[in-house]
């Protein structure tokens, strides 16, 4: 499936520097905001929340507290909230990396590198569940990870039980049109605090004209979700702008590669 297109807005006459809602030049990434970081909200309120901050979409992680996977009657909830991100506005990815969405005791788990052949099921089954809610809500991608190899596996099971539990997903999602991001597991540092040299990283982002969503993933920080919502999209909207501000001018940009915080 083609990445997904923004939301069709009426024709104005734009500036010569386009601008967003905050005043920041416009850039042609669009960004959303993970769900895994507003898990003390309900999913309506932290969807209206990130339409009025001005994102452009969502990264919806499938978990008990917004879009629970397990739980009867998915295809129903699935589309009414499809109705509900088409009248914000909102473009949506999906991400599988909820803590205890299988197993109550065990964080992230069954993997898929898991030495139990049962256990590596439940999670393959999770992703497949995924892959259906991804193509109703017409997201643009279902993002996963193996897991970390477990003690006493060597790296050549580790990668024939990947394999062996993935094939099934990339037919569901080569079936369904839904591209899947085998991920690794970042720090979740705040943006600017951490290593990443952002303008650069961005403006290479775009210059392959990507047009999926770019989507922050705070995790651990939803005791205080809105807050950081609010204070990364304008981070990244200067952060993306730097570089070509640089190029067009010929002198160095006013936004520093890292900031103490979002």
């Amino acid at each position: 499936m083609s990445p997904q297109s923004p939301p069709a807005r009426h024709e104005q006459t734009a500036p010569s520097t386009p601008t967003a809602r905050d005043g920041a030049p416009a850039s042609p990434l669009r960004f959303g905001y993970g769900t895994n970081g507003l898990a003390d909200l309900r999913l309506d309120d932290a969807l209206g929340l990130l339409a009025d901050l001005g994102y452009d979409g969502v990264g919806l992680t499938l978990d008990h507290m917004h879009l629970d996977p397990l739980a009867p009657e998915l295809a129903a909830r699935t589309r009414r909230l499809a109705h509900r991100l088409d009248a914000l506005g909102l473009g949506v990815t999906v991400e599988t990396g909820a803590r205890y969405v299988l197993d109550p005791r065990r964080k992230h788990g069954p993997s898929l590198l898991d030495p139990d052949p049962g256990d590596r099921a439940r999670r393959t089954d999770l992703l497949l569940r995924a892959v259906r809610v991804a193509a109703d809500l017409g997201a643009h991608a279902v993002h996963c990870f193996s897991g970390i190899t477990p003690p006493g596996t060597d790296e050549e099971t580790a990668w024939k039980r990947l394999a062996e539990s993935l094939a099934p997903v990339l037919e569901a999602a080569a079936g369904s049109g839904v591209p899947l991001a085998v991920e690794p597991e970042p720090g979740h540092l705040l943006a600017g605090d951490g290593e990443i040299d952002f303008p650069p990283v961005l403006d290479a982002l775009a210059a392959t004209g990507y047009q999926g969503l770019t989507v922050v993933e705070l995790p651990r920080h939803s005791h205080a979700g809105p807050h950081f919502a609010e204070r990364s999209l304008p981070f990244l909207r200067r952060a993306a702008t730097a570089t070509s501000r640089t190029t067009r001018s010929g002198e160095p940009s006013d936004t520093p590669g890292r900031e103490p915080h979002p």
